[in-house]
């Protein structure tokens, strides 16, 4: 869900005070994406912290000051800054209740398959992602999962080495189901770079697009993800139901 406002976007360097204004922009809860980075600069300015204050007058009013990280957000179409709100209440959940009672869906069709988010009922089945980096076999986190790619994140400094449209192999074991590991294969299609700030640590989640995988691996994937949506199903409480 999103809506559109306008903003100011605010960050005071060591050299310089920004002020950025925005207008019409698609606002989510936890940030905004696609904006232009002039003044700013992609490798100079990702990871620094700075300020949104929100203006927005319909269907009702909502004025808000939040604190966002900038993030580089990188496809094959673009560069692109992007704001990620940082966790302070009230602030943020006035803004998650403004979105929900008056936002827009973020997609205008349905996809073929959805994502899964890689919550704690999916860390129930243990998976675990390891790819070949350059040589270099890198354990990675898994953020949402779906038939047709996979996105994952990690701080090893060996994921910084990857580019667009590079191909990864990768190898997702998912041992509460599988006896062996899955071979996958994509193509990176998104790279996000964002910091921990509790640890200054650069974290890089990488979009990758599945292709080439084998028929046994592929059936092995689409078990693990029944598996998985069954699983989330029971965690759901069951519909009311009423007396007439």
């Amino acid at each position: 869900m999103f809506i559109r406002g306008s903003f100011t976007f605010t960050l005071d360097t060591d050299e310089q005070h920004y002020s950025l204004k925005f207008e019409k922009k698609k606002i989510s809860e936890t940030g905004i994406e696609r904006l232009p980075w002039a003044p700013l600069d992609a490798d100079k300015h990702h990871g620094k912290i700075g300020s949104v204050t929100l203006s927005i007058q319909s269907p009702t009013p909502l004025n808000l000051v939040l604190p966002a990280q900038i993030i580089k957000e990188a496809t094959p179409a673009e560069i692109s800054m992007g704001l990620q709100f940082q966790k302070i209440e009230p602030q943020l959940t006035e803004l998650t209740e403004y979105i929900q009672k008056n936002g827009e869906p973020s997609i205008t069709y349905t996809r073929r398959f959805p994502r899964i988010p890689s919550i704690h009922l999916i860390q129930t089945f243990a998976l675990k992602i390891t790819a070949d980096i350059h040589g270099a076999n890198t354990l990675l986190e898994v953020e949402d999962l779906s038939p047709e790619g996979i996105m994952i994140f990690t701080e090893k400094p060996a994921s910084l080495k990857l580019a667009l449209k590079e191909d990864l192999p990768m190898t997702l074991e998912a041992k509460a189901l599988f006896p062996n590991p899955i071979a996958l294969r994509g193509t990176i299609r998104r790279i996000r770079d964002d910091f921990d700030l509790e640890t200054k640590t650069a974290i890089r989640h990488l979009g990758i697009q599945f292709s080439g995988i084998a028929p046994e691996d592929r059936k092995n994937l689409m078990i693990l993800l029944k598996e998985i949506l069954v699983k989330i199903k029971a965690t759901l409480p069951a519909p009311s139901s009423s007396k007439p």
